[in-house]
């Protein structure tokens, strides 16, 4: 825009006549300042699409680097993308899923009933898990099924809905909630049988029921003792 004032204000002020060199150089400032424009134009541009693709690719790491699975599906549950994550916890490699039903990495009866309910919301249903978290099964390329918790979002993106499901492997978590209700069980079970013991002798001293031989009571006393130790 300098160099524009320049040559209408200064230069062009000294042209006699047409295409005279003042006229030129007015004229050539006048392209240089065109250039300069789209130069700065230019750079503004790169600098935007470098953002873009700087943000593209630290959300790609992100998620790739994110330990549960995610999946996106179309509304018809065609799969469309899977993060490393799903690979790993499924078995089957990222071509094996992109384009096939998301059926396939769920156990029955949810693999079986899937394509019934997301038809059902397309045609205006009522959701069932969308925007929820729950626990399911789903099914590794081994045939292995697995617990599973399971979350899904729905979201528009050019004009098309997508569904993004966030998968997380329970298995370790549902094995040692296994282990822990097994020990108390367990303990549970060691510990009423000297209980019962200890409590009934103790029952009988205290409501005076025997009758006042000191080695009646004396032995229901050993009774609890031995129990409690």
């Amino acid at each position: 825009a300098i160099i524009g004032v320049i040559g209408q204000a200064v230069v062009m002020s000294h042209s006699a006549q047409v295409f005279d060199f003042a006229f030129d150089f007015a004229h050539a400032l006048k392209l240089v300042e065109y250039v300069c424009v789209l130069t700065g134009l230019m750079v503004n541009m790169s600098d935007a699409f470098r953002r873009v693709v700087d943000d593209a690719e630290r959300i790609r790491v992100t998620v790739d680097s994110i330990v549960d699975g995610i999946i996106t599906i179309d509304e018809f549950g065609v799969i469309q993308t899977v993060n490393p994550a799903t690979e790993r916890i499924f078995g089957y490699g990222a071509v094996e899923m992109l384009g096939r039903n998301i059926s396939m990495l769920a156990a029955e009866p949810y693999r079986g009933s899937h394509d019934g309910y997301i038809a059902n919301y397309r045609d205006g249903g009522a959701p069932q898990i969308i925007g929820l978290g729950r626990e399911v099964e789903g099914q590794r390329k081994n045939g292995a099924v697995f617990p599973m918790e399971l979350t899904v979002a729905e979201m528009w993106i050019a004009g098309e809905k997508i569904y993004l499901g966030v998968t997380r492997d329970i298995t370790d978590r549902k094995s040692m909630e296994r282990v822990k209700d097994e020990f108390a069980s367990t303990v549970s079970h060691e510990l009423r049988t000297p209980l019962t013991s200890i409590t009934g002798s103790l029952g009988l001293i205290r409501s005076g029921a025997l009758d006042k031989s000191p080695e009646k009571t004396r032995e229901l006393i050993d009774i609890a003792h031995t129990n409690s130790e």
